[in-house]
C-alpha cells in the first residue's frame, strides 16, 4: 500500500471518528435540557469569592515556580453575570467579571456557560493566550465545587488544583475580606 493511500485512509478515520464521537457520547450521558440549563444559570448568577487550592501558588510552572501569577490566577471575587458575553448565542456565554472591590486581573476573555452535557458551571479566564478554567459544580445554594486548571498557548504542562466559589453579596464589602 502506498503511503500517499495509508496518508488518505488515516485523514478519512480521523474525520469518521470526529464526526461519530460527539454523537456516541450523548448516549452516555444524558443532556441537560434548555430550560433546566437556562434555571440553573439564574440560580447561580451573582457575586462569589474564589479560593484554589492550598497549593495553587507553589506548583511549577513554564516562568519557574510561583512565577506565572498573572497569567493564571483569576479575581479573588467575581460577579456571574446574565448578561450575554463575547460570541454569546443562546444560552452564553455570559458575561463574567472581577466583583467590585476585587482587583482586575490580565484576563480580557472571560466567560462561564452551564455545560450542556451535565449541568456543570464552566468559567474562563483568558489573556488570549493563557489564563486559567475553573470547572464548578453547585453543592447547595451558596458554593461552587470543583478543579482549575490553567493553559498556556506555547506548552502542554497545566497546574491544576482544587477550586471553590462561595457566594458573596455584590459590594464592596467583598474589598477588605481575608484570603479563604
Amino acid at each position: 500500500m502506498s503511503s500517499r493511500r495509508i496518508v488518505v485512509l488515516t485523514l478519512v478515520g480521523a474525520v469518521v471518528v470526529a464526526l461519530v464521537a460527539p454523537v456516541a457520547l450523548r448516549a452516555f450521558r444524558p443532556p441537560v435540557a434548555a430550560a433546566q440549563r437556562a434555571a440553573l444559570a439564574r440560580r447561580v448568577a451573582g457575586c462569589y469569592e474564589l479560593a484554589l487550592g492550598p497549593d495553587w501558588h507553589d506548583i511549577l510552572h513554564p516562568f519557574g515556580r510561583g512565577g506565572a501569577h498573572e497569567y493564571n490566577t483569576p479575581p479573588r471575587a467575581v460577579e456571574l453575570r446574565l448578561a450575554a458575553g463575547r460570541g454569546a448565542g443562546p444560552g452564553g456565554p455570559f458575561e463574567l467579571i472581577p466583583a467590585r472591590g476585587a482587583s482586575p486581573t490580565r484576563h480580557r476573555m472571560n466567560g462561564w456557560v452551564v455545560d450542556s452535557l451535565d449541568g456543570r458551571i464552566d468559567l474562563w479566564f483568558s489573556t488570549g493566550f493563557s489564563g486559567v478554567t475553573l470547572e464548578l459544580t453547585p453543592e447547595g445554594d451558596s458554593v461552587l465545587v470543583g478543579e482549575a486548571r490553567e493553559f498556556w498557548d506555547f506548552t502542554s504542562m497545566a497546574a491544576h488544583a482544587p477550586a471553590r466559589a462561595f457566594r458573596a453579596p455584590c459590594t464592596n464589602e467583598l474589598a477588605g475580606k481575608p484570603e479563604r
